[in-house]
């Protein structure tokens, strides 16, 4: 699709446009730009993008920039009154700093104000026939403003500039600055040597010089036309007033303009494309993740399991361990099964995704926490159950025997030793017996623990993935449909 748009900028572009202006299309697309998840920066929209999403072009206020010190004479020609009486306003506008960027407004009288938004600009307000005629406002770009003035901040729908090479990449009334070409004009009424300038040539300081001259004295008016006529001044003044008053053309190259900058600096398209390419990579790469997890929890999780039991299986251990020894072991064992290498590659492809996480886990830590109060009483109701049934009813009967004379020592001794033994037994079975049991609970927890994540990872990859798509096929479309009209 690319190539297609891409091929209507190869076509000769010096047919004017005729055609219905999309205002809610550039709206959209300009929205577009703004839209925000969490896990994305803000996209700043392209340059003179927002200038597009004017309701109404005739009613649209045409910013014109004149940009660098050699058309700022021209600009000084053009928005003279040298028929005015009033000759105080000329003279503070003549007056200004150049060094400054203005801005300049049609008034009914002259005034300055300060303006927010462009910094060290000043807002002028100027009674010019000229500048009320071409219907627009001017943006006066000083030579220390031109390179650090952004043009997508200045709001300019055209700029008028020396001609450079290569062409500029906004819509722009390009002007070739002579000097001294009607020099003469200054001190001699003799025009029989003037050499006219021809197309979009222009002598704007002795233009500017004859035009001071003519507003003190108007009896200078012949060598003021033919001033003007020479430096061609006069015919730049028509063409850029018309240029300026044709609204619908500057629109339509501003359009132009601006599509072909968002191709060359917007790879939404190719997004779009790797994104679908991308949706059954993805899919493959979560399943292998997976496998290669239920693979790690056999070959990892489990000798580790079996290797926490037979090290918990002292009769020792199962006699003195307290309720909070025995949750700091199993808390312990919980915290090595959630740094494996799957949690690892679990928050690559999260990370790879640009998917928010939280705190990644196989098996929640508090898992063991809540283990820890069952196996605890269930050990101590083993130890106290076999005591009382078996322990002590033997030990008792010995003692008896021993006591009353009917049993000798020896045969007491053995049978007390024997309820002794035969009930640390069946502790240790018991607790063996827990032990295996927690421990396929929590190579359960672990499978359980690793679908849940597989699922979780598909579902938020799934709401990326439709958040991206649809933001991406609307860009996408809302271009090419402006391109094939702009075609």
């Amino acid at each position: 699709m690319q190539k297609e748009v891409f091929g209507l900028f190869v076509k000769p572009l010096s047919r004017y446009c005729s055609f219905q202006r999309g205002y809610g299309r550039w709206d959209e697309l300009a929205a577009k730009y703004y839209y925000k998840r969490p896990e994305v920066e803000r996209e700043i929209a392209p340059a003179k993008l927002p200038l597009l999403t004017v309701p109404n072009v005739k009613d649209a206020r045409i910013r014109c920039g004149f940009r660098g010190s050699e058309v700022g004479k021209l600009l000084d020609v053009l928005l003279m009154d040298v028929y005015s009486t009033d000759k105080s306003w000329m003279e503070q506008w003549l007056q200004r700093d150049r060094s400054k960027t203005s801005l300049v407004r049609h008034g009914d009288e002259f005034r300055v104000d300060s303006v927010s938004g462009l910094d060290n600009t000043v807002t002028y307000y100027l009674p010019s026939p000229w500048l009320a005629e071409a219907e627009c406002e001017i943006l006066e770009i000083s030579d220390e403003s031109k390179q650090t003035l952004n043009q997508g901040a200045d709001q300019c729908h055209l700029y008028v500039e020396k001609q450079t090479f290569p062409e500029p990449i906004w819509p722009s009334f390009m002007v070739v600055p002579r000097s001294g070409t009607a020099s003469h004009f200054v001190d001699s009424t003799d025009s029989s040597s003037v050499s006219s300038l021809h197309g979009h040539e222009i002598d704007p300081v002795a233009a500017f010089d004859v035009s001071l001259q003519f507003a003190k004295d108007k009896s200078l008016v012949s060598k003021y036309l033919e001033c003007l006529d020479s430096t061609n001044i006069l015919n730049i003044s028509k063409q850029l007033k018309i240029r300026l008053q044709g609204k619908e053309q500057i629109f339509c190259d501003l359009e132009r303009a601006v599509l072909r900058e968002i191709f060359k600096e917007d790879n939404s398209v190719e997004k779009y494309e790797k994104l679908k390419n991308s949706k059954a990579s993805v899919n493959g790469t979560i399943e292998e993740w997976s496998r290669e997890a239920h693979k790690e929890l056999q070959t990892s999780i489990e000798p580790l399991l079996s290797d926490f039991a037979s090290k918990q299986l002292s009769l020792w251990k199962v006699y003195t361990y307290s309720e909070s020894k025995l949750s700091l072991k199993l808390h312990e064992l919980c915290n090595i099964t959630n740094d494996l290498q799957m949690v690892q590659n679990l928050s690559h492809i999260y990370g790879s995704l640009g998917i928010p996480q939280d705190k990644l886990s196989i098996i929640d830590p508090d898992y063991a926490r809540n283990k820890v109060p069952v196996l605890h009483k269930e050990i101590n109701k083993a130890v106290y159950l076999n005591f009382l049934q078996l322990q002590f009813p033997l030990i008792a009967v010995s003692i008896g025997g021993f006591v009353t004379e009917l049993c000798t020592a020896y045969s007491m001794g053995a049978l007390s030793s024997l309820g002794i033994v035969l009930g640390l037994k069946r502790v240790k079975d018991t607790w063996y017996s827990m032990l295996k049991q927690f421990q396929l609970q929590i190579r359960e927890e672990c499978r359980i623990g690793i679908e849940s994540n597989k699922q979780l990872l598909l579902h938020n990859w799934e709401i990326s993935y439709a958040e991206r798509e649809a933001d991406l096929k609307g860009k996408v479309a809302l271009l090419k449909e402006i391109a094939d009209d702009l075609t």
